[in-house]
């Protein structure tokens, strides 16, 4: 019985460790798809792939979508590019036709309709000896960036009692997109709002939601009701409107409530400059002495006394009186 051979393993383990440092020889990693969140209609959108060779050489770059090749990439080939043409992918530029990718592990999509969604796969593979093949996939689904939202009718004047009937409407959306109210700041509850929404052809949904209610002083926040619309869709959209409504005559009401009250001549107020106040940095000629109750009796008081001195000069004779010349 012949013993095993020590040279075998030995000879295999020297036959990998130079296969690995030839030139086009070595082993293949798939990094990562860098695509987008998600695809939105009518833009374009980036796809790349990201792929480590090793040192081993390029055979292929291969993309498909639903599992139907839609572009390859071979160096070794007269014709390096091919696309395929399959529903919903664009990679030719719109106006020149030609091929629209810059590189060959990245194209761009033009034109992004409901049909480019699906699952989009990446397969690398690499030249002989290895023919080792990787690959990635992802699911990417077509959003529509709606216009709006947009408040109407505008009303620019109410008054506690009126009804306030107002919409909020985003148009061409997907999905379909939240609306919520709010009235100065505060949420306005479900049961207080009605929708009413459109399905078009395509897929994008129009959505209007309206709130009704009699307005109450309460409502009116210094004069004013502020409302906002927001809409939301999922997490990649947030976007509001806002409408103050005023009250109707609050601002004549409050001029005339403004001018103050005439102070009478026994008020504790204290003088009250009509300019609004003085500014304290500002030098004046003479000092203004505030009126007070005190002042105003001691007024009353010197009349009283002139008033029955004059009656009694009128009973007596003028030298009868003693008094100073002065209260003659």
């Amino acid at each position: 019985m012949s013993r095993p051979s020590l040279d075998s393993p030995l000879r295999w383990l020297l036959t990998i460790i130079i296969t690995v440092h030839l030139p086009g020889c070595g082993s293949l990693k798939m990094m990562k798809l860098t695509v987008p969140p998600q695809l939105v209609f009518g833009q374009s959108a980036s796809l790349q792939c990201n792929y480590d060779l090793e040192g081993s050489q390029l055979y292929s770059v291969k993309w498909y979508k639903n599992g139907q090749e839609f572009f390859r990439y071979m160096p070794s080939m007269d014709e390096q590019f091919t696309v395929f043409n399959i529903p919903g992918v664009h990679i030719t530029h719109p106006t020149t036709g030609q091929p629209n990718y810059r590189s060959y592990n990245k194209i761009n999509l033009n034109q992004v309709d409901l049909q480019t969604g699906g699952v989009f796969r990446c397969e690398v593979s690499n030249e002989f000896p290895d023919f080792h093949t990787v690959s990635q996939s992802i699911d990417l689904r077509v959003v529509a960036i709606p216009s709006g939202p947009v408040i109407s009718p505008q009303p620019h004047t109410l008054a506690p009692g009126d009804r306030l009937e107002v919409n909020c409407t985003v148009r061409k959306s997907l999905p379909r997109p939240s609306l919520l109210w709010y009235i100065n700041r505060a949420a306005v509850e479900e049961q207080g709002r009605r929708e009413v929404a459109h399905t078009h052809q395509d897929g994008t949904t129009d959505l209007s939601s309206s709130i009704s209610m009699i307005l109450r002083r309460s409502h009116f926040v210094g004069g004013q009701v502020q409302l906002k619309c927001q809409a939301i869709l999922e997490d990649f959209f947030y976007k509001s409107s806002e409408l103050v409504v005023h009250r109707e005559g609050y601002g004549r009401e409050e001029g005339e409530q403004d001018e103050g009250k005439i102070l009478g001549l026994f008020d504790d107020d204290s003088f009250r400059d009509p300019r609004g106040g003085a500014d304290p940095n500002e030098q004046t000629d003479s000092v203004r002495t505030p009126w007070t109750s005190s002042s105003a009796g001691s007024v009353s008081r010197s009349l009283f006394c002139l008033l029955l001195l004059s009656s009694v000069s009128l009973l007596l004779p003028a030298s009868s009186l003693l008094l100073p010349p002065r209260l003659l």
